[in-house]
């Protein structure tokens, strides 16, 4: 697997660092990604209580739907509406009629009532929220022909949950899948994330796809007060892209 540093990939995607507006990532994510420590993490003396979780992944995306041009994209795992606000913002600025469409089990209705208090309307009429099992949606949105050019894997990350969302999805993309939190060996994933697992088992050039490119995340790219020198980046988002037709 070809590993690169996220920045390195996005300058191959015409983005250069200079021309990255950090803040506008987080603006999106203190509302839907940041996070808190708790006061027993060691990190919670001496780098502050909020954190930003792989705010990268966003940038990222946003990259890869202006660089090429896409319109669709479909998300297993709205969480907190992170990644799908980026999206829909990409969509926007490229005034296509791109659009995200995002499954969760669940959507917490007052934090959507925040999020259309606080971010235009132009991106949130490009989100499409789909509640329930992604098995089941995906099946859904699989025998009614939908198809996508970009499918972001962000919702269930244990090996079994990845793969059911895989088999679905790689029927309906069109040119881009997407894989979160793709864990190096150097770093304890936990059982309960899994995805290295499934995507280093794939035969991709039988599925049809490219190789698997791994995409370091790391966060120091937001340089402030409360830069971490030793942050971990064991961890990435893994892109294929599709290389036959549908």
């Amino acid at each position: 697997m070809r590993i690169i540093h996220v920045l390195d990939k996005l300058g191959k995607l015409g983005v250069k660092r200079g021309q990255i507006v950090l803040g506008d990532y987080d603006v999106i994510g203190r509302l839907t990604a940041e996070k808190i420590r708790k006061r027993d993490n060691p990190l919670f003396k001496s780098a502050g209580a909020f954190f930003r979780p792989n705010l990268e992944r966003g940038i990222l995306i946003d990259a890869i739907i202006r660089s090429h041009g896409l319109s669709s994209m479909l998300e297993c795992g709205f969480g907190h509406g992170y990644s799908a606000t980026c999206a829909a913002r990409a969509f926007d600025a490229l005034g296509n009629d791109g659009n995200v469409t995002s499954i969760d089990v669940d959507f917490d209705e007052n934090h959507l009532a925040q999020m259309k208090r606080e971010f235009p309307m132009t991106w949130l009429k490009r989100m499409t929220l789909m509640q329930g099992n992604s098995s089941e949606v995906l099946a859904e949105l699989s025998a009614a022909g939908k198809r996508y050019d970009l499918i972001y894997i962000d919702g269930d990350h244990t090996y079994e949950g990845v793969k059911r969302d895989w088999e679905q999805c790689k029927k309906m993309a069109n040119r881009f899948v997407l894989f979160d939190d793709y864990h190096l060996p150097s770093k304890d994933s936990g059982p309960g994330i899994q995805v290295a697992k499934l995507v280093d088992e794939i035969d991709w050039e039988a599925e049809g796809y490219s190789q698997p490119e791994l995409i370091r995340g790391d966060r120091r790219i937001f340089v402030d007060d409360r830069g971490i020198a030793d942050a971990d980046i064991d961890y990435g988002q893994c892109l294929v892209e599709r290389m036959s037709a549908l």
